[in-house]
């Protein structure tokens, strides 16, 4: 989609006023923390999110679509580099600014550590096992006793890190240049660490950035962190983190990566990493996605995505891998980014929930995406995560049932694009037996427009029918967007 600039300025200012808006409600409520139910335990979440961002309030937006917790920005993480110019001295100006304005909205913080300084000869960039390891871990007890929320040696308001990440993707050269054998070590003693001055702040592993690097990279370091245990039952990484995103070849690609190295399911990944771990005494860890994303529009080198794709890419990768076992997904991003990618107009710039008017397109509208989201976690927020039914997995179908609060919700599609009988038009039946209800309310998941612009009021903007349960039994038709499908009493 094409926007006016003119325009699309204008429209991004009245978007800025609406979230700021909201923003001053919650804060005149009082309790803008409590306000958000369960951050820790709820798996809607954000990634890259850039609390002090001048042109968006991006807490705001958080809190209106019900995402609990944010994988924040790079200009707010633990870099030691920024962090400790001069040795012993500390400038936590910019770690303040973002960790504290995130804790005072009430959203849970997943924040990264980037262990390489200068002053050490670990340039950033690098990649590389701190040379002086010791005053490494120093910087990083510091940052830990800052952000544990205890009330000793706090920033100012005492806000808490819930998840602290050592490393990202560190299966990718333009992050780490070392071998799997030095990042278990780097994992292991800054696990140590962080355990030793905060016990309740969670570590989680560098995130994967492909499958196949998981293979080359990560099960090397998995063995090395068995190898270099003090005790048999230790365990240095308390989540394993993965990504999954749209950036590869191939459209609809939620379930399947495939890379030049061969196609990579999900599910199967997933398998094979609780083997890995298992087989090295890590039972029952829960699995992050910090980044998760598809596009709209046409990025260079890609086809064009449509804002309906977009948003129904949202509702697909959510729910496939949320009934894979995934505990909490970061959509990439909240707002758009500018210049975020190798090339100007590229993926990352086009995959956020708000246009950024800066980019190519000159939008500055909530994508269907955004509303697509809120009406995802308003259908599905507090069910039963550990307990969702697969329904039907065949037929190029997909039907999931998730128990909320005592009540029945099933998500599903129809992957119209992989059906060869499919052309323009057509729609599919499809019956769900076992339904404990007298009727059924429907509701398509993502807006009856064209794009998000044209959505004026949220509460009207998804088409819904009714439907009587008849011997246990609904129909239901699926088109080309996915539906939730509520039993009633």
């Amino acid at each position: 989609m094409n926007c006016n600039r003119t325009a699309g300025r204008i429209l991004f200012s009245m978007t800025i006023l609406a979230l700021v808006f909201t923003v001053a409600a919650c804060s005149n409520n009082g309790n803008a923390k409590s306000s958000l139910s369960n951050p820790v335990t709820s798996p809607f979440a954000m990634h890259e999110v850039r609390f002090t961002n001048q042109d968006m309030n991006e807490a705001a937006a958080m809190q209106d679509i019900g995402a609990k917790t944010a994988r924040i920005s790079p200009s707010g993480s633990l870099i030691w580099d920024l962090i400790e110019q001069q040795k012993g001295v500390y400038d936590w100006t910019a770690s303040d600014a973002v960790i504290g304005a995130g804790y005072a909205d009430g959203i849970a913080l997943f924040v990264g550590v980037k262990a390489q300084n200068r002053l050490e000869g670990t340039a950033p960039g690098s990649g590389v096992l701190p040379k002086d390891m010791e005053w490494y871990l120093q910087f990083l007890r510091s940052a830990v006793e800052r952000y544990d929320g205890d009330g000793v040696d706090d920033a100012a308001g005492s806000p808490r890190i819930d998840v602290i990440q050592i490393g990202n993707e560190l299966d990718g050269p333009a992050f780490w240049q070392d071998t799997p054998e030095n990042y278990a070590l780097l994992l292991k003693r800054s696990y140590q660490t962080v355990k030793e001055a905060a016990p309740g702040m969670r570590v989680a592993i560098g995130g994967v950035a492909t499958p196949r690097g998981y293979y080359d990279f990560y099960q090397p370091v998995l063995a090395e962190l068995d190898r270099i245990k003090d005790h048999p039952g230790d365990r240095y990484f308390d989540i394993f983190d993965l990504h999954w995103s749209g950036q590869f070849n191939g459209d609809d690609d939620y379930d399947v990566i495939s890379l030049p190295t061969g196609s990579y399911d999900l599910k199967a990944l997933l398998a094979d990493v609780r083997s890995d771990l298992t087989s090295i005494g890590y039972t029952n860890v829960p699995f992050y996605i910090t980044e998760i994303s598809d596009y709209s529009d046409t990025p260079a080198g890609y086809t064009n995505h449509t804002e309906t794709y977009h948003a129904a890419a949202v509702i697909k990768r959510y729910m496939y891998a949320l009934a894979a076992g995934i505990e909490k997904i970061f959509w990439a991003q909240v707002f758009e980014g500018h210049s975020a990618g190798v090339a100007a107009d590229g993926y990352f710039e086009n995959v956020g929930l708000i246009n950024n008017p800066l980019n190519a397109d000159g939008c500055s509208h909530k994508k269907l995406a955004y509303y697509a989201y809120k009406k995802m976690t308003e259908m599905l927020e507090k069910s039963d995560w550990k307990n969702i039914q697969v329904v039907q997995d065949a037929d190029n179908v997909r039907i999931y049932r998730f128990a909320k609060s005592g009540k029945t919700v099933y998500a599903g599609w129809w992957d119209y694009l992989r059906d060869p009988g499919y052309a323009v038009g057509l729609s599919k039946a499809v019956t769900i037996a076992g339904v404990q209800g007298t009727s059924i309310r429907t509701t398509e998941a993502v807006p009856q427009f064209s794009s998000g612009a044209n959505v004026i009021d949220y509460a009207t903007a998804f088409a819904t029918t009714s439907a009587v349960v008849e011997n246990s039994r609904i129909t239901i038709t699926l088109t080309t967007t996915p539906v939730y499908i509520e039993v009633l009493p």
